[in-house]
C-alpha cells in the first residue's frame, strides 16, 4: 500500500487528489485479510489540507478525517471478501490548497492494519513526494484555514469620557495594541495577552480616535472610539 512517487504543481485554492495504491505482484487474486487500516498522511496542513477520502472500490468505507497542523489520519474499513490482483487503486485523498507560506512540502504515508487472527499482510509503507505551490502569504493562509485568531467583542462605553474597556476574544495570542488620534498620532500602545484591556482617556481631548489590534496570526482589527468631555 503506497503513494505513487511524483510531483504535483498547483496554485492556491486548487483541489488536488492524492491516490493510494495497493499492489499484488502475483498474477493470482489475493484476499487482503484486513478488517480495517489506520492511514496517516504526514504533511504541512498550512499548505494543503485534506478534505475527504474517496474510495475507488465499492464496499470500502471511510472514517472521519482527523487533521492537525502536520498530519491527517483516518480509517479505511474493508469488506470481508475484499480481494485484488495487480496494482489496484484504493481511492484518493482530496485536498484543498491554501495560500502558502512556503513553496513546497513533502507528503508521507503510513498505515497500521487491523487483521483477524492468523491473517497478516505488510501494511506499513512510507513514500514522499513534493508539492510545489506558487506564491503565498502566511497571514492570509492562517486566516483562511483557522479563521480569526482574535477579535474585539465589545468596547464599553463608546462614546467614552475618562476610560474605556475593550473586551477581546483571544485564543492564546500575544497581541499588540495601538491607540491613535484622528491625525494618525499614536497616543498609547502596549502588549496584551489576556482578554480585556482598560485604557485611561483622562488626558485626551474630545474627538475621534482609533484602536488597532494586531498579532502574529490573524488580520489586524481597527475600531473607532469617540471621546466626549
Amino acid at each position: 500500500m503506497y503513494l505513487p512517487p511524483g510531483n504535483i504543481s498547483a496554485a492556491a485554492a486548487d483541489s488536488i487528489d492524492i491516490p493510494l495504491l495497493l499492489n499484488n505482484p502475483s498474477p493470482l487474486s489475493i484476499t487482503l485479510g484486513l478488517d480495517s487500516i489506520d492511514l496517516t498522511y504526514t504533511l504541512n496542513t498550512d499548505i494543503v489540507s485534506p478534505i475527504l477520502f474517496i474510495p475507488a472500490i465499492p464496499g470500502i468505507r471511510v472514517g472521519n478525517i482527523m487533521t492537525t497542523r502536520s498530519s491527517a489520519t483516518f480509517t479505511l474499513y474493508f469488506p470481508q471478501d475484499f480481494a485484488f490482483t495487480g496494482e489496484t487503486n484504493l481511492g484518493k485523498l482530496r485536498s484543498k490548497l491554501y495560500v502558502a507560506d512556503s513553496f513546497e512540502t513533502d507528503i508521507a504515508f503510513s498505515g497500521n492494519g487491523h487483521t483477524p487472527p492468523c491473517a497478516s499482510i505488510l501494511t506499513n509503507s512510507t513514500i514522499h513526494f513534493s508539492l510545489a505551490i506558487r506564491c503565498g502569504d502566511s497571514m492570509l493562509s492562517n486566516l483562511i484555514k483557522y479563521g480569526p485568531s482574535f477579535s474585539i467583542n465589545s468596547i464599553v462605553p463608546n462614546p467614552a469620557r475618562n476610560a474605556v474597556q475593550i473586551n477581546i476574544i483571544n485564543h492564546g495570542n500575544e497581541l499588540k495594541y495601538e491607540f491613535y488620534d484622528a491625525l494618525g498620532n499614536q497616543k498609547k500602545n502596549g502588549i496584551l495577552i489576556g482578554s480585556s484591556l482598560q485604557i485611561d482617556l483622562s488626558e485626551l481631548s474630545a474627538g475621534s480616535y482609533y484602536f488597532r489590534l494586531s498579532g502574529k496570526h490573524g488580520m489586524p482589527i481597527t475600531k473607532k472610539i469617540i471621546i466626549t468631555k
